[in-house]
């Protein structure tokens, strides 16, 4: 799934599909655990999303990207004032 070059491409990464996370990483956020396996989350989506859109670089994709996280996987959700979705550093 290859950046198709129309349109927004932070409208485009919210239409497209979660990383295909392996089941180590699934299982630890389907458990509530994903502290576990954080680094490897994060090293699987940004394969994920820089293989197939290599030039998101922008502040507003990095939101979309935690959105869909948070609303799939609660668990993501990290304490403060901001919530991890609304970071800017998704895998800066």
């Amino acid at each position: 799934m290859k950046y198709a070059g129309t349109g927004s491409l932070a409208k485009e990464i919210e239409r497209a599909p979660l990383p295909p996370f392996d089941a180590v990483v699934l299982n630890r956020l389907k458990s509530n655990e994903p502290e576990i396996v954080w680094n490897l989350m994060l090293r699987q989506a940004a394969a994920y999303y820089y293989g197939n859109w290599p030039g998101i670089d922008d502040s507003s994709v990095y939101r979309v990207i935690g959105q869909k996280m948070l609303a799939q996987y609660p668990s993501v959700k990290q304490e403060g004032a901001n919530s991890w979705a609304s970071r800017n550093q998704f895998m800066t």
